[in-house]
Protein backbone atom coordinates (compact mmCIF):
# COMPACT_ATOMS: atom_id res chain seq x y z
CA UNK A 1 0.00 0.00 0.00
CA UNK A 2 1.69 3.20 -1.14
CA UNK A 3 1.13 6.82 -0.28
CA UNK A 4 -1.03 8.79 -2.67
CA UNK A 5 1.44 11.65 -2.58
CA UNK A 6 4.99 11.30 -1.26
CA UNK A 7 7.70 13.95 -1.24
CA UNK A 8 11.26 13.38 -0.07
CA UNK A 9 13.66 16.26 0.34
CA UNK A 10 16.78 17.32 2.21
CA UNK A 11 16.04 18.92 5.59
CA UNK A 12 17.12 22.49 6.30
CA UNK A 13 17.36 24.40 9.57
CA UNK A 14 13.80 25.63 8.87
CA UNK A 15 12.70 22.00 9.43
CA UNK A 16 14.35 21.73 12.85
CA UNK A 17 11.18 21.92 14.98
CA UNK A 18 9.39 19.22 12.98
CA UNK A 19 12.49 17.01 12.95
CA UNK A 20 12.92 17.55 16.70
CA UNK A 21 9.39 16.29 17.35
CA UNK A 22 9.79 13.27 15.08
CA UNK A 23 13.24 12.50 16.50
CA UNK A 24 11.74 12.49 20.01
CA UNK A 25 9.13 9.93 18.89
CA UNK A 26 12.05 7.80 17.66
CA UNK A 27 13.49 7.96 21.20
CA UNK A 28 16.41 10.29 20.50
CA UNK A 29 17.16 13.10 22.91
CA UNK A 30 18.90 15.68 20.70
CA UNK A 31 17.90 19.22 21.65
CA UNK A 32 16.16 21.58 19.27
CA UNK A 33 19.22 23.85 19.45
CA UNK A 34 21.53 20.98 18.46
CA UNK A 35 19.30 19.87 15.58
CA UNK A 36 18.98 23.43 14.25
CA UNK A 37 22.75 23.97 14.39
CA UNK A 38 23.54 20.61 12.82
CA UNK A 39 21.12 21.13 9.93
CA UNK A 40 22.66 24.54 9.26
CA UNK A 41 26.35 23.73 9.71
CA UNK A 42 27.13 20.00 9.43
CA UNK A 43 28.36 19.53 5.86
CA UNK A 44 29.06 15.81 6.33
CA UNK A 45 25.53 14.86 7.37
CA UNK A 46 22.44 14.77 5.19
CA UNK A 47 18.99 14.39 6.67
CA UNK A 48 16.12 13.58 4.32
CA UNK A 49 12.49 14.06 5.26
CA UNK A 50 9.57 12.10 3.83
CA UNK A 51 6.14 13.67 3.60
CA UNK A 52 3.07 11.55 2.93
CA UNK A 53 0.06 13.57 1.82
CA UNK A 54 1.67 16.67 3.38
CA UNK A 55 2.43 15.06 6.76
CA UNK A 56 6.02 14.51 7.96
CA UNK A 57 6.06 10.71 8.05
CA UNK A 58 9.74 9.87 8.45
CA UNK A 59 13.37 10.76 8.16
CA UNK A 60 16.74 9.26 7.32
CA UNK A 61 20.18 10.60 8.25
CA UNK A 62 23.40 9.76 6.47
CA UNK A 63 26.84 10.75 7.70
CA UNK A 64 29.86 10.92 5.40
CA UNK A 65 32.87 9.30 7.05
CA UNK A 66 36.25 10.46 5.75
CA UNK A 67 39.43 8.71 6.81
CA UNK A 68 43.09 8.84 5.87
CA UNK A 69 43.18 5.08 6.48
CA UNK A 70 40.84 4.13 3.63
CA UNK A 71 40.99 4.90 -0.07
CA UNK A 72 37.26 5.54 -0.23
CA UNK A 73 34.98 7.59 1.93
CA UNK A 74 31.83 5.88 3.13
CA UNK A 75 28.48 6.91 4.51
CA UNK A 76 26.81 5.61 7.61
CA UNK A 77 23.04 5.56 7.58
CA UNK A 78 22.75 6.71 11.16
CA UNK A 79 19.01 6.92 11.60
CA UNK A 80 15.90 5.78 9.81
CA UNK A 81 12.53 6.40 11.37
CA UNK A 82 9.03 6.19 9.94
CA UNK A 83 5.99 7.00 12.06
CA UNK A 84 4.21 3.80 12.99
CA UNK A 85 1.02 4.72 11.18
CA UNK A 86 2.99 5.18 7.91
CA UNK A 87 5.01 1.98 8.03
CA UNK A 88 4.55 -0.63 5.31
CA UNK A 89 3.99 2.01 2.61
CA UNK A 90 7.47 2.11 1.09
CA UNK A 91 8.58 5.27 2.89
CA UNK A 92 11.64 3.72 4.57
CA UNK A 93 12.77 2.18 1.26
CA UNK A 94 12.27 5.50 -0.55
CA UNK A 95 14.21 7.41 2.13
CA UNK A 96 17.19 5.06 1.99
CA UNK A 97 17.28 5.06 -1.81
CA UNK A 98 17.01 8.85 -1.88
CA UNK A 99 19.86 9.39 0.56
CA UNK A 100 22.01 6.76 -1.22
CA UNK A 101 21.46 8.61 -4.52
CA UNK A 102 22.41 11.98 -3.04
CA UNK A 103 25.54 10.55 -1.44
CA UNK A 104 26.47 8.59 -4.57
CA UNK A 105 26.32 11.85 -6.54
CA UNK A 106 28.98 13.10 -4.08
CA UNK A 107 31.26 10.15 -4.81
CA UNK A 108 30.21 7.82 -1.98
CA UNK A 109 30.07 4.18 -3.06
CA UNK A 110 30.12 2.31 0.27
CA UNK A 111 27.36 2.45 2.88
CA UNK A 112 26.97 1.11 6.42
CA UNK A 113 23.76 0.75 8.41
CA UNK A 114 23.89 0.13 12.13
CA UNK A 115 20.78 -1.57 13.39
CA UNK A 116 19.85 -2.80 16.83
CA UNK A 117 17.17 -5.17 15.64
CA UNK A 118 17.35 -8.90 15.09
CA UNK A 119 17.02 -10.53 11.68
CA UNK A 120 13.30 -11.13 11.96
CA UNK A 121 12.18 -7.51 12.03
CA UNK A 122 10.72 -5.52 9.17
CA UNK A 123 13.69 -3.13 9.37
CA UNK A 124 16.23 -5.91 8.87
CA UNK A 125 14.18 -7.37 6.01
CA UNK A 126 14.09 -3.91 4.41
CA UNK A 127 17.88 -3.49 4.70
CA UNK A 128 18.48 -6.94 3.25
CA UNK A 129 16.10 -6.27 0.34
CA UNK A 130 18.13 -3.13 -0.44
CA UNK A 131 21.36 -5.14 -0.63
CA UNK A 132 22.73 -4.61 2.87
CA UNK A 133 24.23 -7.64 4.60
CA UNK A 134 25.99 -8.55 7.81
CA UNK A 135 29.66 -7.68 7.81
CA UNK A 136 30.84 -9.50 10.90
CA UNK A 137 31.84 -6.20 12.45
CA UNK A 138 31.15 -5.71 16.13
CA UNK A 139 30.07 -2.29 17.34
CA UNK A 140 31.63 -1.28 20.63
CA UNK A 141 30.44 1.88 22.36
CA UNK A 142 31.82 4.05 25.12
CA UNK A 143 30.69 7.32 26.67
CA UNK A 144 32.95 9.47 28.81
Amino acid sequence: MGCNEMEIRIATSADAKDLYKLNALFGNEASLKHITKSLAENNREIVCLAYANGVLAGYCAGLIVESACYDENRADIEALYVREEYRGRGIGRALIRHIENILASRGIRHFHITTYTDGKTAARRLYKSLGYGKTGEILLDKSI
